[in-house]
C-alpha cells in the first residue's frame, strides 16, 4: 500500500514538473526569456469557460518581478492545461494584475486581463486601468481590449 501511494505522488509531482517544463518551453518560444522551470512560481489562476468539455483557465506564473498570465486548455482526463497563448506583465510595485473578476460596461467577463493602478485602495471596483486584454476563444489568444469600458472588482475591498 506504502508503495503504491508513492508511487501515485511520484506521478503527480512528474506531471506538475512537465506541465511547469512545458510553460517554460513556452515563454521561450514567444519571448526568448529562458526560465529554468524550477524558478517559475504558480500564483494561480482562474477558469473562465469549457471549450470542447475542457477547461478553459488562465494562470499566473512569475519569475522574478515580471509576471507570465498563460491561457491553457485544461485536460480533463490528465488535469494538465496545455498552453495555447501568455502574455508578459511587468506591473511596477502600486500596480496589480487583476483576471478573473473585471467587468466591461458593469457586465462581469472573466476572459478579460487588466493592468491596474492600486492608488485607489478603499474602492469596491478599481476604476485606473493602464492596459487590458480579453481572451478570444475562436483563436485561443489574448487581443488588447480597449480600456475605456473596463473596471475590476477589488476583492479586499470591505474587509
Amino acid at each position: 500500500m506504502k508503495l503504491f501511494i508513492i508511487l501515485i505522488v511520484c506521478f503527480l509531482g512528474l506531471e506538475v514538473s512537465a506541465q511547469i517544463d512545458n510553460i517554460s518551453s513556452y515563454i521561450k518560444n514567444k519571448f526568448g526569456d529562458e526560465i529554468p522551470f524550477q524558478s517559475l512560481t504558480d500564483i494561480g489562476g482562474a477558469v473562465i469557460g469549457e471549450v470542447n468539455s475542457n477547461t478553459l483557465l488562465i494562470s499566473n506564473y512569475r519569475y522574478k518581478d515580471v509576471h507570465y498570465m498563460m491561457l491553457e486548455l485544461e485536460n480533463k482526463e490528465f488535469a494538465i492545461g496545455e498552453p495555447y497563448d501568455v502574455l508578459k506583465i511587468k506591473p511596477s510595485k502600486k500596480q496589480g494584475i487583476i483576471y478573473g473578476v473585471c467587468r466591461s460596461n458593469q457586465i462581469t467577463n472573466s476572459k478579460i486581463i487588466a493592468l491596474v493602478n492600486y492608488d485607489e485602495a478603499h474602492v469596491e471596483y478599481f476604476k485606473n486601468v493602464i492596459e487590458a486584454w480579453i481572451v478570444n476563444e475562436e483563436t485561443m489568444k489574448f487581443e488588447v481590449y480597449p480600456i475605456e469600458s473596463v473596471d475590476c472588482e477589488n476583492l479586499d475591498y470591505g474587509l
